[in-house]
């Protein structure tokens, strides 16, 4: 019979893992100009490109700064990815699949292109 405790060890090295990604992660997009701060218990990722914290859009509506959640979780086949987080109203969130977690540059450099309005 499986109580699920046999589960916990693996639960935390994922955890680990998405961490330490998180954190590799936060230091690539940080070197592009771009303020990151954790969320979600260090799995989740807030960034937003610092050129337009004082634009207009931000002072009409600061409920929609240039800004993007990112994830670190795990996707089907068990392999950790960089996960789109999108607010979908009413505390309701959708996640949309990017890149697998070990692919962080090409992962940070879509971020960068994201919030960067050229």
């Amino acid at each position: 019979m499986n109580d699920g405790h046999a589960e916990l060890p693996q639960r935390k090295l994922v955890k680990r893992e998405a961490e330490r990604r998180i954190l590799d992660m936060m230091g690539r997009l940080e070197s592009r100009g771009l303020k990151v701060r954790t969320t979600a218990v260090l799995v989740q990722l807030e960034v937003r490109n610092p050129q337009f914290d004082t634009s207009p859009v931000d002072v009409l509506c600061p409920s929609y700064p240039l800004r993007q959640v990112i994830r670190c979780s795990l996707h089907t086949g068990g392999r950790l990815w960089w996960w789109w987080v999108w607010e979908c109203g009413e505390g309701a969130f959708e996640r949309e699949p990017m890149l697998p977690a070990d692919e962080v540059e090409a992962a940070a450099d879509r971020i960068a292109k994201v919030l960067a309005i050229r």
